[in-house]
């Protein structure tokens, strides 16, 4: 079994079905953060390097930037769910490519606008149908309906994450309200 392969699981063997409100018994490698960190990790081993000179995460943020140009820093952020010191290396390292342009917001001069330079948009050109079949092999193996199911768990799973965030938030201040009494 291949280290990565650990925790895959297989049909009928699922440690979820009966699981409690505290998660009594679940092993952190079943944890669902954990299932889907590995999946994260397996996917960004490889990367565009065959065909460019940009890693995963690089091609992540810079068809984000195309998607969205131009853009702030922070929308980048907000937008992928990725840490702000991730994204703010990323974006020296695509900048440092000539792949996108950072300059000063005509409506704000203390923030900054990023879009796409020509070599950016020629980048996501070339490598887009290469991302699109990698996304097309993931899906491959389901069925209609399994990719249906896959699509709005997903969906599910990050309203209830979003919801778990929140209300971890929300103790958080008010625990420190409660220590500034």
């Amino acid at each position: 079994m291949a280290k990565d392969d650990r925790g895959a699981g297989t049909a009928g063997s699922d440690p979820w079905s009966g699981l409690d409100e505290d998660g009594a018994g679940l092993a952190t490698t079943e944890f669902v953060t954990a299932r889907i960190n590995r999946v994260f990790r397996i996917l960004n081993k490889p990367s565009f390097r065959p065909y460019s000179d940009i890693g995963v995460l690089e091609w992540r943020v810079l068809a984000h930037i195309a998607g969205i140009s131009p853009c702030s820093a922070r929308e980048i952020t907000e937008g992928m769910a990725v840490d702000k010191g991730v994204i703010s290396r990323t974006l020296r390292r695509l900048q440092k490519l000539r792949l996108i342009d950072v300059g000063p917001d005509p409506t704000d001069g203390r923030a900054t606008v990023i879009s796409l330079t020509r070599n950016g948009i020629a980048a996501h050109a070339r490598l887009l149908p290469h991302a699109r079949r990698r996304q097309a092999s993931l899906l491959r193996d389901m069925t209609p309906d399994e990719r249906r199911a896959l699509w709005l768990l997903l969906d599910k799973l990050t309203r209830t994450a979003r919801r778990l965030v929140e209300e971890e938030a929300d103790i958080r201040r008010a625990s420190r309200r409660k220590a500034a009494e």
